[in-house]
């Protein structure tokens, strides 16, 4: 009986699907008797010819070759795995939908909040600037305001995001479940946004005439 060495360790493969747990797996020799392939084989080659020069290099030389092997189908390996994340990258294209769809709606929420404070006090502001208040501090003084709120958000939505991490474990490949780099961009992007939906309108407040208001 011929003995098969171990000439190496490799990394861990999942062979069913990219988010399925690996599983213990066996290398061996083409050539050995016991293992050689019967009815099918399935080839992996690495080149760094174009993919259409490569595969029909590949068939000619198997058909050229003397043995009785003919090519079933060949495919390219990135199209392979496209197929195999077809599913997952479905459901994370669904979710980023779903989430740029909420942060979207948080900005024209806190919009629509701060151009009705700005609006509701229009009157008040109108007062303190004839009393010689300036507009920039107003505007600053409803910025700063608004900001408490947005920070506020974003660090509620941070700890539901770390809490309910492992609920998403599962869509999840490539990456952990906390990965700092996407939340500090998201939240990034979020108190952007925030901080854009508010400016916007508190700018208002340096269009109030005094004149108009005193006379209202």
């Amino acid at each position: 009986m011929r003995a098969t060495h171990c000439v190496g360790v490799v990394q861990d493969v999942r062979f069913t699907a990219v988010e399925a747990a690996s599983s213990p797996a066996l290398y061996v020799l083409a050539g050995e008797e016991a293992h050689a392939p019967r009815f099918n084989a399935v080839w992996f080659v690495r080149t760094t010819l174009p993919p259409e020069a490569a595969l029909q290099a590949i068939t000619h030389v198997v058909r050229d070759d003397n043995t009785p092997l003919s090519i079933a189908k060949t495919e390219r390996l990135v199209d392979i795995v496209r197929a195999a994340t077809s599913s997952t990258r479905f459901v994370a294209t669904l979710l980023l939908g779903f989430a740029t769809s909420a942060v979207l709606l948080a900005g024209l929420g806190i919009y629509g909040v701060v151009a009705y404070i700005v609006s509701q006090r229009s009157r008040e502001f109108g007062l303190r600037l004839a009393l010689g208040a300036q507009a920039g501090e107003l505007v600053l003084a409803t910025v700063r305001r608004s900001v408490w709120l947005v920070g506020g958000g974003v660090a509620a939505g941070l700890f539901a995001a770390i809490v309910g991490a492992r609920l998403l474990g599962a869509f999840l490949y490539g990456i952990g479940t906390f990965d700092l780099a996407t939340d500090v961009g998201v939240v990034g992007v979020v108190a952007t946004l925030g901080l854009l939906a508010t400016v916007i309108p508190a700018r208002r407040i340096t269009k109030i005439d005094p004149a108009a208001i005193l006379k209202s």
